[in-house]
């Protein structure tokens, strides 16, 4: 995971989602059922020409 904040954010906002990551990771070696079992679907729309069509393209050919 690449994360790249900008010059906007104050040092306090970047330690309290550093600090999220690591009860993130905590919590997942610790009960890695929580992670599992967790759903979440994301809905993404697209365009006929968009990149993700063209990924689904290549993928389809395989």
């Amino acid at each position: 995971m690449l994360i790249e904040p900008t010059e906007a954010y104050r040092l306090e906002t970047l330690d309290a989602f550093a600090d999220a990551l690591v009860e993130i990771a905590r919590e997942e070696i610790e009960t890695p059922e929580l992670i599992f079992e967790s759903k979440v679907i994301t809905r993404i729309r697209h365009s006929a020409g968009s990149s993700l069509s063209r990924v689904r393209a290549r993928v389809d050919l395989i």
